[in-house]
């Protein structure tokens, strides 16, 4: 501003504005993990699922020739709050189950065996009985799933977890299975289309 004019003196002119931006972001939710002395130990129920919230950032931005050369944070405002994912945790001490599945193809006979109290060789003499099924294939990756189960397990974070879908009416939720062609598994999971066998 106090440069003295001359002829030849080059001058550069800077144009300088003010703006502002507003940047909205979703925060994340926490998971709070309830005990629950209804449900068998190592169940796991989805209570509340969780919410992301959302925010607001105000920015001040000064451009100089339309480049940005600074940027302030002025002001964060909470459009909505997170609400925090509930589980719900069974401690109930659950009395011993065996549940045998020798699948063989999908709709073709299914040997069921439950035994309580009782050797395993003497329940499935006492207790065996035949039940036609229909089983089918589930991923954890399709558009709009979650990953996480009925009763909370997060299959993205645990891929190697072997889970089974039931009807909670004819298999218990948390019931160790074993599928042949399968192997051991936990029923962790529901589903609309899941209805008795």
């Amino acid at each position: 501003m106090n440069e003295e004019l001359h002829e030849g003196l080059s001058v550069q002119l800077v144009r300088v504005e003010k703006v502002t931006d507003v940047i909205e972001e979703t925060t994340a939710y926490e998971t709070v993990r309830e005990e629950d002395d209804e449900l068998n130990e190592g169940v796991e129920r989805v209570v509340e699922q969780g919410e992301r919230g959302q925010r607001a950032l105000h920015y001040n931005i000064t451009l100089e020739d339309g480049v940005e050369v600074a940027r302030e944070l002025v002001e964060t405002e909470v459009l909505s709050d997170a609400k925090d994912r509930v589980v719900a945790v069974g401690t109930k001490p659950e009395q011993a189950k065996q549940y045998v599945s020798e699948t063989l193809t999908a709709n073709e006979n299914v040997t069921h065996t439950s035994s309580q109290d009782a050797a395993p060789s003497e329940a499935k003499e006492n207790n065996k009985k035949t039940m036609q099924m229909a089983a089918t294939a589930y991923t954890a990756e399709c558009d709009g799933c979650s990953g996480v189960t009925a009763t909370g397990i997060d299959l993205n974070n645990n891929r190697n977890q072997k889970i089974v879908a039931v009807d909670p009416n004819v298999i218990p939720l948390g019931t160790r299975v074993h599928v042949e062609g399968y192997g051991e598994a936990i029923a962790g999971d529901t589903g609309g289309a899941i209805k008795g066998k």
